[in-house]
């Protein structure tokens, strides 16, 4: 195991322990991906000016559709509370659930939110350090504590109504509670890459989004382009570098263009969340100005079960799309049909897009 004495050397640390464990990419100029690249077209779906019940979006974060109603559910951070609303096609406001505050049903800071497939509502309270748990219908049923836990913190709600949460500062990549506040199991210690006596960095390396499919459990960190695979009982199956599985390596920049792929010089990749809909994985990155064309591109790379790139979903982004500002926040995403529509929060601009097919 390699340790490190000093404590900012983050960019030193993705390198060698992807040299030191997987076989780079080709570094060849004309190096070609194999896969289909679709750029998407953009509408706005909700703008900063939309009002409903004498209020407006103030920070949306996160949006779910239930599996049970179809209904549409948005985390606002401003407002501190969720927010309900009918189908995308008619976009009507249903319900407001919860508000500001400390006591039962009440918010102080949203991390991050699940709905399961009978319609309830989970939701992770980062100041509170609770998760909290409405029915389809707004009414609120239980919480319980789960310990101490970050802005980056993502919780993942299984078929059978299990709560997989991401919980670094707990010691695991993974923390698994049933619908009650019960914990079942724990599954990965976390790495120590670093020796550092509060143990922050090696935390902060440990953050990334947790699914299970099947009977497999999977993170997808956050600030590496890695990923490990346990298996029910909580054993490792395979660690992977994300950068190998989508054919392109750290030093290089990709761009689609005329159905070939154009390099630039280093940028860095990193997964800003994960999902999973229809047997596919969706990893999407943090938005950045290519080198290249010097617009803002957010990719989405489609992957199946095995972790074979299956295509790429461009969302383009216009000059004036602040979606989120804050690097400690994750860049929320949903996928909404079998077309694979995507709706996209504008955290720092309070406006809803949508992306669809040409």
């Amino acid at each position: 195991m390699i340790i490190f004495k000093k404590k900012h050397c983050y960019q030193f640390i993705v390198i060698l322990v992807f040299m030191s464990n997987f076989t780079s990419c080709s570094n060849e100029d004309d190096e070609l991906l194999h896969y289909n690249i679709v750029t998407y077209v953009q509408k706005v779906m909700i703008d900063e000016n939309y009002y409903f019940n004498d209020e407006a979006l103030n920070r949306p974060y996160i949006i779910k559709i239930s599996p049970a109603s179809g209904e549409m559910i948005i985390a606002d951070r401003g407002n501190r509370c969720l927010y309900v609303f009918s189908k995308q096609d008619t976009f009507t406001f249903i319900n407001k659930i919860g508000r500001p505050g400390q006591g039962p049903g009440e918010f102080l800071s949203i991390g991050s939110m699940d709905v399961d497939n009978q319609g309830d509502i989970y939701v992770l309270d980062n100041n509170n350090m609770r998760l909290t748990i409405f029915s389809k219908d707004g009414k609120y049923l239980h919480s319980f504590r789960v310990g101490s836990t970050s802005t980056s913190t993502s919780i993942f709600v299984t078929s059978n109504q299990n709560i997989l949460i991401n919980s670094p500062k707990n010691g695991y990549y993974i923390t698994i509670y049933n619908k009650f506040g019960e914990k079942l199991k724990v599954i990965g210690n976390v790495s120590h890459y670093f020796e550092d006596k509060y143990n922050r960095h090696n935390e902060r390396y440990a953050e990334g989004f947790p699914l299970k499919i099947d009977d497999k459990y999977y993170i997808f960190f956050k600030h590496m382009p890695y990923s490990k695979i346990y298996d029910k009982d909580g054993n490792l199956i395979s660690e992977n570098s994300l950068l190998n599985v989508l054919g392109i390596n750290s030093k290089t920049e990709y761009i689609p263009k005329n159905g070939k792929i154009k390099f630039s010089p280093y940028i860095p990749v990193f997964f800003d969340n994960a999902d999973f809909y229809n047997e596919n994985i969706y990893l999407i990155t943090r938005p950045y100005r290519s080198k290249i064309t010097n617009n803002f591109r957010c990719p989405i790379f489609v992957l199946s079960k095995e972790l074979k790139i299956q295509k790429e979903i461009e969302l383009p982004l216009n000059e004036n799309d602040r979606i989120l500002k804050s690097t400690g926040l994750i860049l929320y995403f949903e996928i909404i049909n079998n077309e694979e529509s995507v709706l996209l929060p504008m955290h720092d601009a309070s406006k809803i897009l949508i992306y669809s097919v040409k």
